[in-house]
């Protein structure tokens, strides 16, 4: 009986195993599809398909924030307190929710780990660097893009804790790279400290284009919900971009806060952008891009800018403040002290919050 238990159990794991293979054949197939429809319809403009797009019903009651301690603190919005904490031992550079409802987060020490937002038990940890991890990316399912200061692009599939592929060498880039964006139809847009962004094709493992139109480094990616994305570049402004053109379209004449540690740019529900300046200030942005107002409270460089909801934005700083802003009457509500310097912010929706509820 014992043996046949265990053949049933061996088949059910082929079978498993043979569907996720097909899965990610139909996934390469799709993706490749994709690549030839956009790189042969020339005469369509409309902007592609955004990966992820925002929802705007949603309703952000606790954030998480990551600070240089490597301590993980979950705050409630309303009351200020903090209702979880956790020692991950290393300073929190990056925190990224992943669709599966774990979240990932990058570290000093150049270790990626994956915890449960239930009580950020760990799933699975991996030392991709020997520098500190500057963002992460989801690509695809258990699937993140990451990178560090050594100039190497590294796609780690966490559920087999095995590196997929680097990408690397003479067509990759010069310099630190400070920014990942997944972008549709498989494809990867990075941003460097040496002044360019590059389109990658993850499918055929190759660059497809190198933009340089940026005079500084480039320290944030962000894909707007039209299809077109963002950069910022340190002291140089903002850049929107038309992905299938590789040319930008229009550009923001805003001085963007000159460390490649910060995510300075946040497009808001209603297609707003909010971006960090160099004087400590947050500026809104119309969807003309004319300057609508200014956020002052921080007395030094904001790191990470959060949407809460459809008038709330919360924000991160080197001042080691956590800042709640209302942008109806452009006001900070609330001001919550942390022990050190904050890096990393992220908000947890309603559907994730209930989750938290029976921790």
């Amino acid at each position: 009986r014992i043996k046949g238990v265990q053949g049933k159990y061996n088949e059910e794991k082929m079978a498993r195993e043979e569907l996720e293979k097909r899965v990610e054949e139909l996934e390469r197939v799709v993706w490749r599809y994709l690549d030839l429809k956009i790189e042969g319809d020339e005469e369509d403009k409309a902007p592609p398909i955004r990966v992820n797009p925002v929802r705007k019903d949603r309703k952000s009651e606790r954030l998480v924030t990551g600070d240089t301690q490597g301590v993980l603190k979950v705050w409630k919005r309303e009351t200020g307190e903090v209702e979880r904490t956790k020692d991950t031992r290393s300073s929190v550079i990056r925190i990224k929710y992943l669709r599966d409802g774990s979240i990932a987060i990058g570290q000093r020490k150049g270790e990626i780990q994956i915890l449960k937002l239930r009580n950020f038990d760990c799933i699975c940890r991996s030392k991709l660097f020997s520098s500190p991890v500057i963002d992460i990316c989801e690509v695809r399912g258990s699937v993140v893009a990451t990178c560090s200061e050594d100039q190497k692009i590294r796609i780690w599939n966490y559920s087999t804790n095995t590196v997929e592929t680097t990408l690397e060498g003479d067509t990759c880039h010069k310099g630190t790279i400070c920014a990942l964006c997944a972008l549709s139809g498989g494809k990867l847009a990075s941003g460097s400290r040496d002044r360019t962004i590059k389109i990658w094709d993850l499918v055929r493992r190759k660059c497809l284009a190198s933009l340089t139109e940026h005079k500084e480094s480039v320290n944030s990616l962000l894909l707007l919900d039209s299809g077109y994305f963002v950069s910022s570049a340190c002291n140089n402004g903002v850049k929107l971009w038309d992905i299938r053109a590789h040319q930008p379209f229009a550009t923001i004449d805003v001085d963007i806060v000159a460390n490649f540690w910060s995510k300075p740019v946040l497009e808001l529900h209603d297609g707003r952008l909010l971006c960090a300046a160099n004087d400590n200030t947050l500026r809104l942005f119309s969807q003309d891009f004319r300057q609508m107002g200014i956020l002052r409270g921080h007395s030094d460089w904001v790191f990470k800018i959060r949407a809460l909801d459809n008038q709330h934005v919360a924000s991160v700083s080197y001042d080691k403040t956590l800042r709640i802003w209302n942008l109806t009457n452009m006001q900070c509500e609330q001001t919550l002290n942390n022990d050190s310097y904050l890096f990393s912010l992220l908000e947890l929706e309603q559907q994730i919050q209930v989750i938290l509820q029976f921790m």
